[in-house]
């Protein structure tokens, strides 16, 4: 079980780490359950769940400090829990959700720590000490990775055999009623999504897809496919219609209003 808990608190780490260093979306299910996975020795499993997560958790997006859902911490815990208990990704779905939501706990319990560092930040700067600056400044990035390799280990390591414990005594009645749950939160995940994107001009796209589904019988990756042509072909198109001929009139234009705005 300790192998189990550093497998986890690494891929938490890694995918911690990235999205600190670089903003490569390993925060994403799709790329860190996968990566959890493979460390666990189950890399098919981890795909199959990563693809189901990152459905579940569409349309949950961060913006600046607002997080609505750790999917990370969701994403992975529900996953290496149900690898290392053998459980279908019915049962992954059922415990990212409500670990997804402890995780935003956690996670602003980290920031209570970060925001006491402002004072320090603040000092070092009207003293122009430098070095001292740059060294606290690395602090919250080798905390922040830390922090979540713990959480990981810590996690797996406690809590394998509480969530054994509940899975076991859920009746299979309920369990079947999880299983149609879990089929159904992609569907949520997608509204979620459609509700932050909706654009009138957009509709007839929805609905091109749902027809290519529906009557034509695609799958998911076969309408993927599609949507990826048109949107490359829509970018091409709007990028050689911006002729150097227009983007300079646009910028005289812009020109032309600023002076117009200052003369007044």
């Amino acid at each position: 079980m300790i192998i189990n808990a550093l497998m986890v608190g690494l891929a938490l780490a890694i995918a911690k780490f990235f999205q600190w260093w670089g903003t490569l979306g390993t925060e994403r299910p799709l790329i860190c359950v996968p990566i959890v996975g493979l460390l666990l020795g189950h890399p098919i499993e981890g795909i199959m769940m990563g693809a189901a997560l990152e459905l579940v958790f569409l349309g949950s997006i961060q913006m600046g400090g607002t997080v609505p859902q750790e999917y990370t911490v969701g994403g992975v815990f529900g996953a290496a829990f149900a690898i290392i208990l053998d459980k279908p990704t019915a049962v992954a779905i059922t415990l990212a959700i409500p670990l997804s939501m402890l995780g935003v706990f956690l996670y602003n319990l980290m920031k209570v720590y970060f925001t006491a560092l402002v004072e320090r930040f603040d000092r070092y700067l009207e003293e122009k000490d430098d070095k001292s600056f740059l060294r606290l400044w690395k602090v919250p990035g080798i905390v922040y990775v830390l922090y979540y390799f713990l959480m990981g280990f810590v996690g797996i390591l406690a809590g394998t055999a509480t969530i054994e414990k509940v899975v076991d005594v859920i009746p299979d009645s309920i369990m079947s009623s999880l299983n149609v749950a879990a089929g159904m939160l992609p569907a949520l995940g997608f509204a979620m999504l459609l509700k932050a994107l909706w654009k009138k001009k957009l509709a007839l796209f929805f609905f091109a897809g749902f027809g290519l589904a529906v009557f034509f019988k695609l799958t998911l990756i076969g309408v993927a496919f599609f949507s990826i042509c048109l949107a490359v072909y829509i970018c091409i198109t709007e990028i050689s219609n911006k002729t150097p001929m227009a983007i300079a009139g646009n910028h005289m234009n812009n020109r032309d209003t600023e002076e117009d705005f200052f003369d007044e």
